[in-house]
């Protein structure tokens, strides 16, 4: 599993019902597999996941980025979780 950095500026505020400010910053999960003739294998995307979510991490969607001829390699898991920002 190849686990990207966090994205560069994602941070993002929104607010709660309460009416406070919520901060948030993201982070993608390369998730690579192989489907063909000869080799086949999903990842363990509920372990990945899991891992991740010990250190606060929350699932926010899964992309599948496709390759040349609308095939794909790999999904791309993003993750947000809270963050305080100074301020």
């Amino acid at each position: 599993l190849a686990t990207g950095a966090r994205v560069p500026g994602a941070a993002h505020a929104s607010s709660t019902a309460s009416g406070q400010r919520v901060n948030f910053e993201y982070k993608t999960i390369v998730l690579p597999f192989h489907v063909g003739l000869f080799k086949q294998g999903l990842p363990d995307i509920q372990s990945a996941l899991n891992k991740e979510g010990q250190q606060g991490w929350r699932f926010k969607q899964i992309v599948l980025p496709s390759t040349e001829w609308g095939r794909s390699d790999s999904m791309v898991a993003i993750l947000e979780r809270a963050i305080d920002l100074p301020g």
